[in-house]
């Protein structure tokens, strides 16, 4: 009777353990993540501008936004060098 109650005592500390164990990683994980977030932020944010910067496509719909369809009287130039 004794042998069986230390090892239902052994079995709920190990349980008791554990729950804290993953506890203490899933905080851990957490402020890992968090505190690398604003960083992992600015660098995509970063990442973004110099791409958008070094682009070269511009998307022309086919109808503006009065309706009217585009490039059909400019020969497909919607924006011109001179300005």
């Amino acid at each position: 009777m004794e042998v069986l109650l230390a090892g239902v005592l052994m079995i709920v500390v190990a349980f008791v353990a554990l729950a804290v164990l993953q506890t203490y990683a899933r905080t851990v994980a957490d402020r890992a993540t968090s505190e690398n977030g604003p960083i992992g932020m600015t660098q995509s944010i970063a990442r973004m501008r110099a791409d958008a910067a070094s682009s070269y496509a511009v998307y022309v719909p086919a109808r503006d936004v009065f309706g009217g369809r585009n490039a059909a009287n400019r020969g497909g130039a919607e924006f011109s060098d001179s300005g």
